[in-house]
């Protein structure tokens, strides 16, 4: 497989494990049972990013 085609499925599963990331987060923020700090810990996003999805902008 070239490089180029090597980056772009790389890039495609990044993405797709970031989107999963956020759809659970949103899941763990409705439960309202974990702290957004724990959230950031357990999906691997970061603070600011969990912030943002809770206020809606994600």
């Amino acid at each position: 497989m070239s490089s180029i085609w090597k980056e772009v499925e790389d890039e495609g599963i990044e993405k797709g494990k970031f989107e999963i990331s956020v759809k659970i987060a949103r899941n763990l923020l409705a439960q309202k049972i974990l702290s957004t700090e724990e959230i950031a810990e357990v999906t691997e996003l970061s603070l600011d990013e969990v912030r943002k999805i809770a206020a809606g902008l994600c």
